[in-house]
C-alpha cells in the first residue's frame, strides 16, 4: 500500500519500483543507511519495500550516502545520456561526448549539493545571530530591571533609615525636635 500525502499525487509506479530495486541493491541494511541519513529504519524499509518515496532532501542524502546519482535511484540510469546511433567510425567520439555529459552531470549534481549545504549553513548562522540577538535584547532589559531595583532598594533603605531616626528618637523622649500640638484651649487663650 504506497503511502499518500492529502493533496498530493501518488508516485509514478515505474519511479517508486525503480527507486525500490536500486535503492535494496545497493545498500546492506536498513538500519545502517537510517543512520547515515538521519531517519528511521523504517523508513527505509518502506522505501526498500516500494510503499513510498523519500522527500528531496532524504533523496539527496541517500544518493550521497551510497555514491549514487539521484537521477540513478529515480529513474535507472546515471544522468542524461546521449542516444545518437553512431557509425562505427564515430563510435569512439560519442563515448568520449558521453564521458563528457556523465562528467558534467556529476560536477551539476556535486554543485547543487555545495549550493545547498551553503544554504543551510547560511540559514543556521542566520537563526545563531537571531538567537544571539534575542539575548544581547533580553541582557539589556535584564540590566534596566536590576538597576532600577537597585534605585527602588536604595530608595527604601533611604526611608527605612529615616523611619528608625524618627522611631529611636521618640524612645528617647526627644521632644524637643517636634513641634508642640495647640490644643483648641492653647488657640483662644493665644
Amino acid at each position: 500500500m504506497e503511502k499518500v500525502r492529502k493533496g498530493k499525487e501518488p508516485p509514478d509506479p515505474k519511479i517508486l519500483k525503480t527507486f525500490s530495486e536500486n535503492l535494496s541493491a545497493s545498500i546492506s541494511t536498513n538500519s545502517s543507511l537510517a543512520v547515515k541519513i538521519g531517519v528511521s529504519e523504517q523508513s527505509v524499509a518502506d522505501y526498500v519495500n516500494g510503499v513510498s518515496l523519500p522527500r528531496a532532501d532524504i533523496l539527496c542524502k541517500i544518493s550521497e550516502a551510497i555514491g549514487k546519482p539521484m537521477e540513478w535511484l529515480l529513474r535507472g540510469n546515471s544522468g542524461p545520456s546521449c542516444h545518437v546511433n553512431c557509425d562505427e567510425k564515430l563510435q569512439p567520439l560519442c563515448e568520449k561526448v558521453k564521458e563528457v555529459i556523465q562528467c558534467k552531470w556529476s560536477y551539476s549534481t556535486s554543485l547543487m549539493q555545495n549550493i545547498d549545504s551553503f544554504h543551510e549553513a547560511v540559514r543556521e548562522r542566520e537563526e545563531r545571530e537571531k538567537r544571539e540577538g534575542e539575548l544581547t535584547a533580553a541582557k539589556k532589559r535584564h540590566k534596566k530591571e536590576i538597576a532600577d531595583l537597585q534605585s527602588k532598594v536604595e530608595n527604601l533603605t533611604k526611608v527605612v533609615e529615616n523611619f528608625t531616626k524618627i522611631e529611636s528618637d521618640g524612645q528617647r523622649g526627644g521632644t524637643a525636635d517636634k513641634p508642640a500640638r495647640r490644643t483648641a484651649e492653647d488657640q483662644k487663650a493665644g
